[in-house]
């Protein structure tokens, strides 16, 4: 007799084993071994920090760096015009700082493949920088003019609370933060026209 068991289809002449065994087990336990197929989203993330190291990576970082200064500067905002100001500072930074994390894990490679995402990242970084502009000039002015100048410097006088140098110092802060847009605009069409930007990462040791 055989030790396995031998069945025969009747419509066709294929024979079929089954072979009986006890399982196989590891010293630590059960190994079970399985393929799992990928989806093609996690494959196109990659942990990218050597965008940092290029020319617009390193002027997103001074964008964020001058707009948390202006902020904290600007902090509160008493009047109309530094409310306006802070709302484009408010605005610029969240969004500069979403696309640095775009960069730094490549999520437009996985959500805008095909997206021309220079240009829009281009037509951003111009508004920024005129807006900034714009807002940081207006709030310096305004925050010179006799009568706002006499309320922000005695204001809370008793507390020893003065606010005019700080909102002077956001202004300032402010328009070199759109002179550091407006360079990254520069960057942004160059790359634009000619390359240049490594975006994806050098190896698959960075992959996620």
């Amino acid at each position: 007799m055989s030790t396995s068991n031998t069945s025969q289809s009747p419509s066709s002449n294929e024979l079929i084993y089954v072979k009986r065994g006890a399982p196989k087990y590891s010293q630590s336990g059960m190994t079970i071994r399985g393929k799992a197929q990928s989806t093609g989203v996690v494959d196109d993330l990659y942990f990218n920090p050597q965008y940092f190291c290029t020319n617009p990576g390193v002027i997103k970082l001074i964008e964020l760096l001058f707009g948390i200064v202006a902020l904290s500067c600007i902090s509160p905002p008493l009047t109309w015009f530094s409310r306006l100001f802070t709302f484009f500072l408010a605005i610029t930074f969240a969004i500069t700082l979403i696309l640095c994390f775009a960069y730094l894990v490549t999520l437009k490679n996985v959500f805008f493949p095909k997206f021309d995402w220079l240009t829009t990242e281009l037509s951003f970084t111009i508004i920024a920088a005129i807006s900034l502009f714009i807002t940081a000039l207006i709030h310096i002015l305004y925050s010179c003019r006799e009568d706002y100048r006499y309320s922000l410097t005695y204001f809370n006088s008793y507390l020893g609370t003065s606010y005019f140098g700080t909102y002077i110092t956001s202004g300032v802060f402010g328009i070199l933060n759109s002179i550091v847009y407006g360079i990254g605009a520069y960057f942004l069409n160059k790359e634009r026209k000619y390359g240049g930007n490594i975006v994806a990462p050098s190896g698959d040791n960075d992959r996620i």
